[in-house]
């Protein structure tokens, strides 16, 4: 998401301070080991974690899920049989997400890494989709019966990272297509596949670049997406969320680079992400599409999370790379916000090839360049609350 060009003048002026000031900026800022510190403890504290009492294991679980621009929009009620996920609406990317669509789609992502932890401790999630209407934050509860052990996603949990570099180009073959639409249960949701190389490959393509172009010249949306940019690896041990220039995958040099370099410009950081959607679409073989039949029912945002999580998990088991793309469907709400339509929605049924429905998250697949990095995460202490 930062152009060489810049990154070159950048290792100028860096040169022009000298190696002292190279040496503390280095430290300072971790260059050696960006993923490091209390921020990614998470991460490497699992699976042990699962082994914690009281439901806190399911709640390690639950924090390592994916969400939007990793605003991380949830807390936890850990009941002696029960675990209760709450949407904390504060949490969101205002313009980017006005009708808080994607902010749902995370939280369906957290419901499902703890129904996977469940099934390879020997338990059996039952799930309740909104179980109260007098508690509209209340988006799941999760209770637990003794079930045969499945550990078959739960495995990748600790290892599922988000890989925006370049992948490769080479196709995942039908079989790995085949076991990711295995992944598809929820009635409500769809799945769409797609080769880059179609024509419906090549208009998501194009309209994935001009909703990224529109989504730069919003600045209401481009100031909220900058909001949550950590660079000062300080910011990242104290908000433990966010973006980082760690979790871009660029090249060690790079980013090594980048790190050291005072916080970019947003004109910088606009080009940078329009350079690399570009680079990611042309490198990535195939394209997917989630689809719900109503972009604003909460039950089909929550299942498009939960079902995203299980592709996302099952790539990373098939040593696949995966990145989220979801700037087409951003655009759509921003415009269904300011006129109440969307213009840009006409072309998805040219894509998706279904007769109904939009879809509500996008992403990319191949196999990765380089390995991706883990991006900060709050405490299990920091989410979860005990409850009677």
């Amino acid at each position: 998401m930062i152009s060489r060009r810049n990154l070159l003048r950048g290792t100028g002026a860096l040169a022009l301070a000298g190696a002292g000031g190279l040496t503390w900026r280095g430290a300072v800022q971790h260059v050696l080991q960006p993923a490091s510190g209390p921020a990614y403890s998470p991460w490497s504290r699992w699976p042990a974690d699962l082994a914690r009492a009281d439901g806190l294991g399911w709640v390690a679980a639950a924090v390592l899920a994916s969400s939007p621009h990793n605003t991380q929009p949830w807390i936890f009620e850990v009941g002696s049989r029960h675990l209760d996920v709450l949407a904390v609406l504060e949490r969101n990317l205002g313009a980017f997400d006005p009708f808080r669509r994607e902010l749902y789609t995370g939280l369906g992502c957290a419901v499902e890494n703890v129904v996977q932890a469940t099934a390879t401790a020997g338990q059996r999630a039952i799930v309740a989709l909104l179980p109260d209407p007098r508690r509209p934050e209340h988006v799941a509860r999760i209770s637990w019966e003794p079930a045969p052990v499945d550990p078959s996603l739960a495995d990748v949990i600790g290892r599922r990272h988000v890989n925006r570099g370049p992948y490769n180009g080479r196709p995942p073959g039908a079989e790995r297509l085949q076991r990711l639409r295995s992944a598809e249960r929820s009635g409500a949701v769809r799945l769409v596949l797609v080769e880059a190389a179609s024509p419906a490959g090549a208009r998501f393509a194009a309209e994935t670049l001009e909703a990224t172009k529109a989504i730069n010249e919003d600045s209401e949306m481009s100031e909220m997406s900058e909001r949550w940019v950590r660079h000062a690896w300080r910011d990242i041990q104290t908000h433990r969320d966010g973006l980082t220039l760690a979790a871009l995958t660029m090249p060690d040099a790079l980013r090594t680079i980048a790190m050291m370099l005072p916080s970019v410009s947003q004109g910088t950081f606009k080009l940078g992400w329009l350079r690399a959607t570009e680079e990611g679409l042309a490198t990535s073989p195939v394209y997917g599409l989630i689809v719900v039949r109503d972009l604003d029912d909460r039950v089909g945002q929550l299942e498009a999370g939960r079902l995203w999580q299980r592709l996302h998990l099952e790539s990373t088991r098939l040593g696949l790379a995966a990145q989220p793309l979801n700037q087409w469907m951003e655009r759509v709400d921003r415009e269904r916000q300011l006129r109440g339509t969307a213009p840009s929605a006409r072309g998805m049924a040219q894509v998706t090839g279904l007769p109904e429905g939009l879809p509500t998250f996008a992403f990319r697949l191949g196999f990765p360049v380089r390995l991706a990095l883990p991006s900060p995460r709050r405490p299990v202490e920091a989410v979860a609350r005990p409850v009677a």
